[in-house]
């Protein structure tokens, strides 16, 4: 017993003996160097009486040099002497590397980023800190240092890696939500919507022509078209009647041919879904569609051109062209299609084809231009005069070669032209609407093709109508 007694105190004063050599160890390595800092200030200041600048900075750097070297030697004093754990070594390293960063930082004149980096980022245990947005405070205007702890950091850029940072994607600015082109199309629609409910209820085509026109967006076109046979299915057939009456009016002035071909198209595209609210979206879309054909505005292959398309494979868009198709063949056709929705002679526009052709008629036979011009003018429909020129050419088409009706003819275009009563827009319109048609005419008349190159020769050296 008493053997064992002296050996445990031999033990504790063996380890008393060993951890009082260490601090002394530690304790001379300290004094060691301060001593040697103490020295070399004591150099720096004798010698900074005599020196100028250059020399004061060069033991500036002497002195942080000196003053790494200490904590290297008291680093490795500590680490050879003390055994450290895995954990307290990481720290430890840790530690260093952001010393090293931060007094790099400060000798290339960036002290106040590297104190702000210190306080901001380390709590003293070696934790890093930072703002999520990754931004300074307000009002700070310096470049943000980075402390990465990794010696080979990896920056993520992939959505899907854990160490992905969604603030270090790029980000751009715009003035409003929405897409610009978008919201463009949505007035278009509204403002088109306006103009045609303003249209069901005054029946006024002079006003309605005039808003298209302000309206000024040829690429759009077809939204108002598809919005005018829409809103009409829905109604009465005096709202059908006015909405094809529209649509003529409109053709060419106002509503191009391949833009009213467009809005057709997605008519009939939407046709199944049309079917959803008019249970008679097939049938009355199939009218519209054989109306617009009998009023020269869509071409006769209209039908069997969109049936075979991939996008108006639907029953209720087969079902509208084959109405379509149905409409425009048998004995008085014609006739049963401009009256589907009432007595045609009460639409304005076929009321003012019929003045047209009179007026015309009259004209080969009495050559009086004055009776023709205070006709023309009682119509009222200047955005309708392309009409005019059409049943003209028609006319001059028709009649044989040995007659004057072709010099007759062109002989009222150039009066007219000249006085600004057929205006040289509404002329190129009528010529574009023949030739649109001169296939169809030629089933009757052979010569059409070669009649109308002559009869646009003429009107070229005498300066009737200029074509592009």
């Amino acid at each position: 017993g008493h053997t064992r007694a002296r050996r445990s105190t031999d033990t504790r004063e063996r380890a008393r003996g060993a951890s009082e050599r260490v601090r002394s160890s530690v304790s001379r390595a300290r004094t060691a160097t301060r001593g040697d800092a103490t020295r070399e200030t004591r150099g720096e200041k004798e010698s900074s009486k005599s020196d100028g600048p250059t020399d004061r900075s060069r033991n500036r750097d002497a002195r942080e040099r000196e003053g790494r070297t200490g904590d290297r030697k008291i680093a490795s004093t500590l680490t050879d002497m003390v055994l450290l754990t895995a954990e307290q070594q990481k720290a430890f390293d840790a530690t260093l590397r952001k010393r090293t960063q931060l007094e790099a930082a400060r000798a290339k004149g960036s002290d106040r980023r590297g104190d702000a980096l210190e306080q901001k980022w380390t709590d003293g245990h070696g934790v890093q800190h930072s703002r999520a947005s990754g931004r300074g405070k307000k009002g700070d205007e310096t470049m943000r240092v980075l402390s990465v702890i990794d010696e080979s950091p990896v920056f993520a850029l992939d959505s899907g890696d854990p160490n992905y940072d969604s603030t270090e994607e790029p980000f751009g600015l715009r003035a409003a939500a929405g897409d610009a082109k978008s919201d463009v199309v949505v007035e278009y629609k509204n403002k088109a919507e306006t103009i045609i409910n303003e249209y069901f209820n005054s029946a006024d085509i002079d006003e309605a022509w005039i808003s298209v026109e302000k309206l000024d967006a040829p690429v759009y076109e077809h939204f108002f078209v598809k919005r005018l046979v829409t809103l009409a299915m829905d109604r009465g057939h005096r709202e059908k009647e006015a909405a094809a009456t529209l649509l003529s009016a409109l053709y060419p002035s106002a509503l191009s041919g391949a833009q009213i071909q467009r809005g057709f198209l997605r008519l009939v595209e939407a046709a199944d879904d049309l079917s959803i609210d008019v249970p008679d979206a097939a049938e009355t879309l199939g009218m519209f569609i054989a109306r617009a054909i009998i009023d020269d505005i869509l071409p006769p292959s209209f039908p069997d051109n969109v049936a075979c398309l991939v996008t108006c494979e639907g029953k209720q868009s087969q079902e509208a062209l084959l109405l379509a198709h149905g409409h425009l063949f048998g004995p008085g056709h014609i006739d049963r299609v401009l009256r589907a929705w009432g007595d045609f002679d009460k639409s304005p526009l076929d009321a003012a084809k019929l003045q047209i052709k009179s007026m015309l008629e009259e004209y080969v036979v009495t050559n009086d231009v004055s009776e023709t011009r205070r006709c023309l003018h009682d119509l009222h429909m200047p955005f309708f005069h392309h009409e005019f020129v059409k049943q003209a050419l028609n006319i001059a088409l028709e009649a044989p070669r040995d007659c004057n009706t072709v010099a007759v003819i062109l002989g009222l275009f150039k009066v007219l032209g000249d006085s600004a009563e057929l205006s040289a827009s509404q002329l190129q319109k009528g010529f574009i609407r023949t030739n649109g048609a001169i296939e169809d005419l030629s089933l009757d008349i052979p010569d059409a093709k070669s009649k109308f190159d002559h009869i646009k020769q003429i009107c070229v050296q005498h300066d009737v109508v200029k074509f592009d």
